[in-house]
């Protein structure tokens, strides 16, 4: 609520000057709401018991996981912004958070709704000279992506098992378990550093999405590899986080 209507509510006929004092000296103040996918009480559960499986792994297994993940890009950010008041230690309390309702491999642009046919088509061009590259380093390696439906279509679980690839299983809405939720971060904001013009291509939107296409696969390798590897050395910590949430939102 704005402060307007919280001192309507709960202090009728002060000043808002007042309420602001009061607010000050409660050590509480107006903060942008941080984004998270929605969380149900069933997603928690799976998440600490991802966790908990996890819990004595080293650095080393979680780097021979090939961790998969998709984002969208789009000509401008979503201008909508939530505001909430809290104190500074409440950041990831649930009720703080604006949920939304839902060494690098290559980055693949999917101008198209994303299908089952249309995934299979990816992961078997894309995945096998992957996980080849991986098993130079690793002598095990498992492939991530998460529980979306079109992750697991029959057609898709049939082309793992026909090719024994082994699958790492992981929850669903799990931003804070997966590295690559930082990447995209940091691909957009190289995105707008090397090509702040984009949004003004001319031919409209088709002709946005194809530059978008050509150019995103350019900024994903100006990416340093220091990155990637410092995010999965953060998988430990991330694990031990979730665990101390009991499955709830993290910094991470």
């Amino acid at each position: 609520m704005t402060k307007n209507e919280f001192r309507d509510k709960y202090a009728p006929g002060i000043s808002l000057a007042t309420v602001d004092r009061v607010l000050r000296q409660a050590n509480i103040k107006k903060w942008l709401a941080k984004h998270r996918p929605l969380l149900k009480p069933e997603h928690v559960k799976k998440w600490l018991d991802w966790a908990m499986q996890r819990k004595d792994w080293g650095i080393e297994e979680f780097m021979s996981v090939i961790w998969s993940d998709e984002c969208a890009v789009e000509r401008s950010k979503d201008p909508r912004q939530i505001w909430v008041f809290r104190e500074p230690d409440e950041k990831w309390l649930a009720d703080c958070i604006y949920p939304k309702p839902k060494d690098r491999g290559p980055l693949v642009p999917v101008p198209e709704s994303m299908t089952g046919i249309r995934y299979l088509r990816i992961i078997k061009r894309y995945l096998p000279s992957v996980l080849r590259s991986a098993l130079i380093i690793y002598p095990y390696v498992s492939f991530q992506h998460d529980n979306a439906p079109v992750h697991t279509a029959r057609i898709i679980t049939e082309w793992f098992d026909h090719n024994n690839i082994e699958l790492e299983a992981h929850p669903p809405y799990s931003p804070d378990l997966n590295p690559i939720e930082h990447v995209w971060v940091e691909l957009k904001k190289r995105l707008q550093q090397q090509y702040p013009r984009i949004a003004d291509t001319k031919g409209g939107p088709p002709a946005v999405k194809r530059e978008l296409a050509r150019v995103l696969p350019l900024v994903w390798e100006t990416i340093p590899p220091e990155f990637f590897e410092k995010l999965a050395a953060s998988m430990p910590r991330r694990v031990e986080a979730v665990i101390q949430a009991k499955g709830w939102y993290t910094k991470y």
